[in-house]
Formats: structure tokens, sequence, C-alpha cells
């Protein structure tokens, strides 16, 4: 009868213990996810780049005359790199190409750079011909290296955009609708250049004194066709950074964790600046990734204290073809694309409503005691080594939160209560 009551009290015990760990780690997961529950506004401010037309472009037209017709006017525009960004030869931009036949380009509106698998205008096989394209024509080879490549005769610049053009516009609108004026409108696919089904195509070019050329030219469909055969590229080596923002909140300083989508190797000169919603500078300091701001630093008008964080750097990309996106979304200017090696502007403004409730329910701060020198707030503050010395901090586990830590503390001492309940229950069934 001992023993019997003894086994149903030790299932008692560890039923109740057990549930107690599912009832505490449970509350510790959803204090940890409302940590994170945060309103937080994110910009891209990297629009910096800025297309030009006009005197920095080259132009030429040709007609298509299978199941249609349709033009190949088309300028090869060129994208001005913004301040401080340079390409590989000392560059101040990159000629681009047309990549929406749908769209208009906006002289001198501004672009930020993306790849072209994250552009989201294509699918995956479209943007890996896309690339191909682009990495095995000009400018990114030379006419000479496209003339040995290709079999192709005294190849002019004009020719050779157009060509690499025409097998653009089929992949980037396949499904779209081409104005061939007149009111008049055919199937995009008519840029499938393998359909075509003449030699040569009729082109039109200004030449060096301002007059109109025309030309019976065979380079054209036959760059366009040997490009069109290619077999698709790899995706994209290098992602251009995006940044993102964790808050943690203590009783007493609020720790603004960053981190960036491809890590702190190819990123370079990093600046951080924090206003308050009156543009004020808020002092700072730094810890690695982490921007922590102490409460006694904050005001809160209406209960609230609004930051503002901007943090701007370049980024080093590696060779591969870069989508150049417009501000103000897709049908705001024509999308522009291009290949290239070099650097790129990073800069994203992250803005965090705080309110005194945060912190008067927050958990005591573990290193209250340690010292955090702010920095000079009229000095945009740069983390050693760019990103930051070493790994980024995974944002989903803080260094000042030990949440791991006091996870395995808890889960010990459970168990080790759970084994002392055992021992009892033995204890009382031997002594029965």
């Amino acid at each position: 009868m001992l023993i019997r009551k003894s086994r149903c009290l030790r299932g008692i015990v560890i039923t109740i213990l057990a549930g107690c760990m599912m009832f505490v780690l449970s509350a510790a997961a959803f204090a940890e996810e409302s940590l994170k529950d945060q309103d937080i506004e994110e910009t891209n401010k990297a629009y910096d780049y800025t297309v030009q037309t006009g005197g920095d472009s080259v132009g030429a037209s040709a007609g298509i005359s299978s199941g249609g017709w349709a033009s190949l006017g088309s300028k090869l525009s060129y994208m001005k790199f913004p301040e401080g960004v340079s390409g590989p030869d000392g560059e101040d931009g990159l000629w681009c190409y047309c990549i929406d036949i749908s769209t208009d380009t906006k002289d001198g509106h501004k672009y930020s750079i993306t790849s072209l698998d994250a552009a989201n205008y294509y699918d995956d096989d479209a943007a890996n011909k896309i690339r191909t394209i682009l990495l095995n024509s000009y400018p990114n080879m030379t006419l000479e290296e496209l003339e040995a490549d290709y079999e192709l005769t005294e190849l002019m610049e004009e020719e050779a955009f157009m060509a690499t053009q025409w097998i653009l516009w089929y992949y980037s609108n396949p499904d779209g609708e081409v104005d061939a004026g007149g009111g008049n409108y055919y199937p995009a696919e008519i840029y499938k250049p393998s359909d075509y089904p003449r030699e040569t195509i009729t082109m039109w070019y200004d030449d060096e004194e301002g007059n109109e050329v025309r030309k019976s030219s065979s380079n054209i469909v036959k760059l366009a066709k040997a490009l069109d055969a290619l077999a698709p590229a790899a995706a994209c080596e290098t992602e251009p950074a995006d940044i993102k923002f964790d808050k943690i909140v203590y009783d007493d300083k609020v720790i603004f964790d960053y981190s960036s989508s491809v890590g702190a190797e190819t990123l370079e000169n990093v600046k951080i600046t924090i206003k308050d919603e009156q543009g004020r500078d808020v002092p700072f300091a730094l810890k690695g990734s982490q921007v922590i701001v102490k409460r006694t630093e904050l005001d809160f008008p209406e209960g609230t204290a609004k930051l503002t964080i901007s943090l701007e750097g370049v980024q080093r990309l590696a060779k591969d073809v870069y989508f150049f996106s417009p501000e103000g979304g897709r049908d705001a200017s024509q999308s522009r694309v291009a290949a290239y090696e070099g650097t790129a502007p990073v800069a994203k403004d992250a803005v965090f409503a705080l309110t005194k409730e945060e912190f008067e329910e927050a958990d005591e701060d573990p290193d209250k005691d340690d010292s955090e020198t702010p920095t000079d707030p009229a000095d945009p503050k740069e983390p050693a080594g760019g990103m930051g010395d070493g790994e980024l901090l995974d944002p989903d586990e803080s260094p000042e939160t030990g949440d791991d830590n006091g996870r395995s503390v808890l889960l010990w001492a459970i168990i080790a209560a759970m084994s002392g309940a055992t021992a009892i229950s033995v204890s009382r069934r031997k002594k029965a």
C-alpha cells in the first residue's frame, strides 16, 4: 500500500514539475518574442544612382518584322554613381541597359542597386538568362572580344548594344505587349531572336557628324542569336546588403543591435547617427554591433520617445549582374541593369518608438556597472573595423540577454528538482 502511494506521489510531483517547466519555458519564449515585438519603420536611403540620357547615351534603332513590326530603338544610358563610389577603373558610372520595355526612362531619376534575383520582376530562369547575356556581351566584353568569340566582322558599338538589348527585352517582358506605333501592339515574344527568320536587320544611327546612316546589319542578328543560345549562368555571388535592426530594452538603457544580410567583410566606412523626433542628436555608445542609448538621454513627449537611427556605408560587390531599381517603384522610371564590379552605397534609416512603460516593465540591466561612454553626437560614429570586428551578433541571440545560458540553468535546476523528488520517493519506498 505504501509503495503504491509512493509511486502515486512521485508521479504527481513529476507531472507538476514538468508542467512548471513547460510553463516557465513557454513564458521565457513569449517574453523573448514580446521583446522583439516592436514598431519599426525602415527606409532604404541608398537611392543615389542617377540615370542619365541625352548627351550621355548612345542611340540607334532598327525594325523587326517577324510576325509583326516593332522597333529596336534603344539608348545605352549612363548610370551615374553617387559621390564616394567609383568603378574598378575609377569611372564615375557605368553603361546600363533598359530592362523593362513597358516603361519610359525619366532622365535624372534616382535609383538603388540590388541583385537581379531580388528585383522580383522575373522568374529564376529569366534572371539567370539575363545574367548570362550581360556577362557575355557589350560593354562587359570589348568589341574585339565579341568579334572573336561570335565570328563577327567590323562590329560597331551600336550593333553590339542593339543585339544585347534585343534579347534582353525578350526575357524581361515575355508576357507584355510592344507599342509598334500607330495604335498597333504586338506580343513581346516578337523579340525572340532565335525565331527571327532573316540573316540581316536594317538599322539607323547617327555618325560622328550627326548624319543619319542606314545600314543592313548581319552582326546584330548573329550576336543576338548567339547570346540567346548561351546556357544560363549561376546565381549572383554577392547580394547587395540589407541592414536589419533589433531592439532590446532594459530598465536603464535601450540597445539597437544591427546586422547585415551579407556579413561584415563586404562593408566599409560605416557611420551611425541617432536623432530624436525634434531632429536633435542623441548621444550613444557602441559595443561591436550594438548601439547603446541610456534612458537618461531620452525625452518622452506625451510618454513616447521616437528615435531615428541612420546607418551609412559602402559595400564591395563582386563581378556580377545588378539591377537598378527606380525610386518610387517600377512605374516611376524605366528599370536598368548592368554587369558591374566595385562598390555600392548602403544607407538605412530605422525609426523606433519607445515608451516610458517599456523601461519601467523591462528587466534589470545585467551590465549596469559597465562604463559606456557616449559618442560625440555631432560626429557620426564608425564602429571599429567598419561593421565591427569579427562576426556580427545573431539578432536572435544577444550576449547582453544570455537567453541560452539562462534557459540551460533553468532546465538543470528543474531536472535537479525532479531528481530530488524521485530520490525522496525511493527513500520512502525503501522504508516501507
